[in-house]
């Protein structure tokens, strides 16, 4: 699990905002509609904080599939993930050190868009290729992402409730907001394509041959 440690790290201090690597037409598209979600960043203050809550959602759907080319390496991840739960819970990367700390927050909303880009992943391959292995799979994503938001709960209450900054409020308010397009995300990388591109090049190769 070392690549996704170090996606974490990465991301500990949550907008960092840097792109990554050379986006296609259909993520900065994604990326567009994301910054511009006209119910939620219509607000000129809250403009830089939209672009860099939308960043980081894409580059961590991106870090979290990262040297992936196979469906059964989504599968690999998910599993070495549970395996790993505890460390990664127990890891003190994800405890608040104060009232205030979204650093910590935002470590565990990365583990967050992790784990949901994995389980999007996982139910991508079950619809594909139907089986009991990708089922379980599913699960197990299901699982992790489960526990992912168990963790983050009681974190966004000490915020939203200890914090004297308004300016905190309203940005956890934007991340649990535009946290939705990480679908949007996942769905126009050019990570996803790459890992079921062996899948739909046999379907396509089948049905020219009927």
């Amino acid at each position: 699990m070392k690549m996704f440690f170090a996606a974490l790290t990465a991301s500990a201090l949550l907008f960092s905002a840097s792109p990554g690597a050379c986006a296609t037409g259909a993520e900065d598209s994604a990326l567009r509609s994301c910054a511009e979600d006209a119910q939620l960043c219509l607000a000129e203050r809250d403009a830089p904080w939209c672009m860099a809550t939308c960043l980081t959602l894409r580059n961590n759907v991106r870090r979290a599939l990262n040297g992936m080319h196979f469906p059964e390496d989504v599968g690999q991840a998910v599993r070495n993930m549970a395996q790993d739960w505890e460390s990664w819970r127990n890891s003190p990367l994800f405890r608040l050190k104060s009232a205030g700390d979204m650093e910590a927050f935002g470590s565990v909303y990365a583990l967050r868009t992790l784990c949901t880009t994995l389980r999007f992943a996982a139910e991508e391959w079950l619809e594909k290729v139907p089986g009991e292995a990708q089922e379980a799979l599913v699960e197990t994503a299901r699982w992790l992402e489960e526990e992912c938001l168990q963790m983050e709960a009681p974190m966004e209450q000490i915020l939203r409730r200890q914090s004297y900054d308004a300016g905190i409020v309203r940005r956890l308010d934007l991340m649990q907001a535009l946290f939705t397009h990480a679908r949007h995300f996942y769905a126009s990388s050019t990570e996803r394509r790459r890992i079921f591109a062996p899948i739909n090049e046999n379907r396509n190769q089948k049905e020219a041959r009927q």
